[in-house]
This record gives C-alpha cells, structure tokens and sequence, in this order.
C-alpha cells in the first residue's frame, strides 16, 4: 500500500515510544514534530504528530525527536 497519512498520538513517553516503533515496522516516517508536552489533568503526558509516507512491510527509519528534558 502506498500513500500519505497523518497520526496525531497523545499517550506517556513510553506510549509514544512503544506507537513509534509499531508505526515505524509498517511505514517510512517522513516527518516527527517535536513532542509537545501537555498539562493539566494531561500531566505526564505529551502530543506528537508523525507525517507517514509509503507502507511497507519493513518500514523506514523513525528519526523522531527525543523526550524533552523536563
């Protein structure tokens, strides 16, 4: 399958880590913002938005950003 797709994710560091990987397996990652961390009752956790490029079963390299420093 080949195409473009856009995932927004919110979930802890290690959510975001463990979806990275999956969605890395399966698809080339063209683009990662960084990972914004949210507040309030979302406290310990952060939004990230992956851009995808074609799917393939081995996927691409997953150049995202790291956690930021707190």
């Amino acid at each position: 399958m080949s195409g473009r797709c856009e995932l927004w994710i919110v979930g802890t560091d290690a959510d975001l880590d463990a979806v990275v990987t999956a969605v890395g397996g399966v698809a080339h990652i063209t683009h990662a913002a960084a990972r914004v961390p949210l507040g309030g009752a979302d406290r310990g956790r952060s939004r990230l938005y992956l851009r995808l490029g074609a799917f393939t079963r081995t996927g691409g390299p997953a150049a995202v950003p790291s956690r930021k420093a707190s």
